[in-house]
């Protein structure tokens, strides 16, 4: 709480202030010394009105023009009224050591700046001997100077927050609270460890060149079978051919004697011939295809090994007396 010392003098400045802020200043330009005149009395209708905001900005650009020590004084009233009291010292302790020592306005300030020191508060931060790595603190966002932190910092009453953060350590975050005058401490202690990161999922090599075989030979087990199939329909034909000439044989050809006539004979030619052909279509195209099935599923499939069975090829060929002869493979 403040004192009524305190109101007493810093009234007593202000209103000698008013008087001589202009006349205190140095010798400079007749145009800015208007304006900064200007701007200090703008600053105090503004003070009286309440406008502490207002008034201090007003005050500020008068110094800037004109640097005057009853400036200085009225700066630190409005900034002591907004309740920055680090400030409010600043600007007192500024008209103290710009009024002459025979100046009794220089003895109100310096009075004014020893009571706003009293109503500061103190926080004095301590960083652990054991502190992990990469401690760093910060005080409403700006980083904190350890050693001056730990001798104690004066500042304006009010909420503070203090963030200690370091390395492998998550955030951890102090609210406090300071009354006027109080005088707090606080140990910077890191937060919690964080939590091991999972390692990233080892890459599977993919292999190019098996997957490369895999397809040529899935392309390979279609045209097996393709190709079988061709086979099998040829060998079809042809023993339909060789059953055919089996027939006309048996009716030009004497089957006790074996004598035939030429259409016999020719039947009997030919008819061979196209058994030959048929067996070999049916053999052929039955390899064909088991190899293209084999090479189809095997390709196709989560198991790369498996294999085609229940395929049965059954060729059929006939003897030069017409009897069916046949032959079964089964993959």
């Amino acid at each position: 709480m403040r004192t009524p010392n305190l109101l007493t003098t810093t009234s007593l400045a202000l209103a000698l202030s008013i008087l001589t802020s202009s006349a205190s200043a140095a010798p400079s330009d007749p145009a800015i010394t208007a304006r900064a005149t200007e701007l200090f009395r703008a600053g105090r209708a503004a003070a009286t009105a309440g406008d502490n905001k207002t008034a201090c900005d007003r005050f500020t650009e008068s110094e800037q023009l004109q640097p005057a020590p009853g400036t200085q004084l009225n700066l630190g009233a409005c900034e002591e009224k907004q309740g920055h009291l680090l400030a409010a010292r600043d600007h007192f302790r500024k008209a103290a050591d710009a009024f002459g020592p025979e100046d009794r306005r220089r003895a109100v300030a310096l009075n004014t700046a020893s009571a706003l020191t009293e109503r500061l508060a103190t926080l004095t931060v301590h960083v652990p001997a054991a502190a992990p790595e990469g401690l760093h603190v910060s005080l409403d966002g700006a980083a904190l100077d350890p050693a001056a932190a730990e001798h104690g910092l004066e500042l304006d009453p009010g909420k503070k927050q203090l963030v200690v953060e370091a390395t492998g350590r998550q955030p951890r975050t102090v609210a406090v609270d300071l009354a006027e005058g109080e005088k707090r401490e606080v140990t910077a202690d890191a937060g919690d460890a964080l939590a091991p990161e999972e390692p990233p999922a080892p890459l599977v090599a993919h292999d190019d060149g098996k997957e490369r075989t895999r397809a040529l030979e899935h392309t390979l087990g279609f045209v097996g079978m393709g190709v079988g199939a061709a086979g099998v329909v040829v060998g079809g034909v042809f023993g339909g051919l060789a059953l055919h000439q089996a027939s006309v044989e048996k009716t030009n050809c004497n089957t006790k004697t074996w004598a035939c006539n030429a259409t016999g004979v020719s039947a009997a030619s030919s008819g061979s011939t196209d058994a030959v052909v048929s067996t070999v279509g049916f053999i052929a195209g039955a390899a064909f295809a088991a190899a293209g099935v084999y090479l189809f599923v095997s390709t196709s499939g989560s198991a790369p090994h498996a294999t085609a069975t229940g395929l049965t090829i059954t060729p059929m060929t006939s003897t030069r007396d017409g009897q069916g002869v046949m032959g079964t493979w089964v993959f």
